[in-house]
């Protein structure tokens, strides 16, 4: 098992058309054209009970991005972990999936801080972390530098093997566009949000498991402000007996507007996710399927669909659906050989 270790990477992308951004100011310095070449050096190095590790990055147009880190055990019941990077503006990158606030391997840094600790062993879990970052560059809807800090914690009790809970509590205060702006110059204002979590989980046997979660938020912006929730219920059939497995979800929500939106991963097909987005007011409801017919043959089929209460459109341009209904069918058949 490699532990430690050195490596050099390098990458060259050429598409058939060139690609063309949006001529605004915040698109200065994104990649522009149909040839991009990408050089990276990754490191890892394991010092008694120290990780540390590190990747440096550099684009065709000379950008330059870094990361560094270390994970510790300081001791059997508390672990803890520092990240920092150093993303140029300039930095251009297709295909990176960078450790970001903005999910973007260019124009941020920060430097993030997590803890766990255990304080009775395996039943009871402390997890927190908080990250500051700072944009030196225009975004989109934010018209200058900017900063944020985010802030979360979460802890997980397990009484059995059968019975899991946790409440979490996430805070994160960022700088956007002041909404509905009148003057001739955009100026930044706070984003404040804050969700709280309580989950729970309980295997009623070896193959039925049911999930409850209800999640609240209060999002402050301006001089506007904003409150919503989500409470929905799981259920996961997987009979030991029989090659198939069903997995259902209802849900409810109520938030004032997309800024209040609340995302909630569901399950999907193979090799695919969805984590929507739940706002304004409703219900949504997804069932999934799988069953093995034979060995090496599976089918999944899901469906999925959102009411609204309070609209009778949805989406924008080619997209709109009139109606307050949007519902959503997949099917996926993989062979083995």
């Amino acid at each position: 098992r490699r532990v430690s270790h050195i490596g050099i990477t390098a990458v060259h992308t050429r598409l058939d058309a060139p690609l063309v951004r949006r001529p605004a100011p915040y698109n200065r310095f994104e990649f522009t054209g149909d040839r991009l070449t990408n050089f990276g050096m990754d490191y890892a190095l394991l010092v008694k009970n120290f990780y540390f590790f590190g990747e440096y990055a550099m684009s065709g147009n000379m950008g330059f991005s870094t990361i560094h880190g270390f994970i510790s055990s300081l001791d059997p019941k508390v672990d803890i972990a520092v990240v920092f990077r150093h993303y140029q503006h300039d930095y251009q990158s297709l295909f990176s999936n960078p450790f970001s606030e903005s999910r973007n391997s260019a124009n941020e840094q920060g430097i993030y801080a997590g803890l766990t600790v255990k304080p009775i062993g395996r039943k009871l879990q402390i997890d927190t972390y908080l990250d500051y970052y700072r944009h030196p560059w225009l975004r989109f809807n934010i018209d200058a530098p900017s900063s944020g800090v985010d802030f979360f914690t979460q802890v997980t009790y397990k009484p059995s093997r059968t019975i899991e809970i946790y409440a979490r509590y996430k805070n994160e205060t960022k700088l956007r566009n002041f909404p509905n702006n009148t003057t001739k110059i955009d100026y930044l204002t706070d984003a404040h949000q804050q969700n709280t979590r309580l989950h729970f989980r309980y295997k009623v046997s070896n193959s039925v498991t049911l999930s409850n979660r209800i999640e609240m938020v209060v999002f402050d912006f301006g001089e506007q402000k904003e409150y919503g929730y989500l409470i929905y219920q799981d259920v996961d059939f997987k009979p030991l007996s029989l090659p198939i497995s069903l997995s259902a979800r209802f849900a409810l929500f109520d938030t004032e507007s997309f800024n209040s939106r609340i995302y909630a991963f569901e399950k999907d097909v193979l090799y695919a996710f969805s984590i929507p987005p739940y706002y304004n007011r409703g219900t949504r409801f997804y069932l999934m399927l799988r069953y093995r017919i034979v060995r090496g043959v599976d089918v999944w089929v899901r469906f999925a669909q959102t009411y609204w209460a309070n609209r009778d459109t949805f989406g924008s341009g080619l997209e709109t659906i009139e109606g307050n209904t949007r519902s959503e069918i997949k099917a996926q058949l993989r062979l083995k050989f």
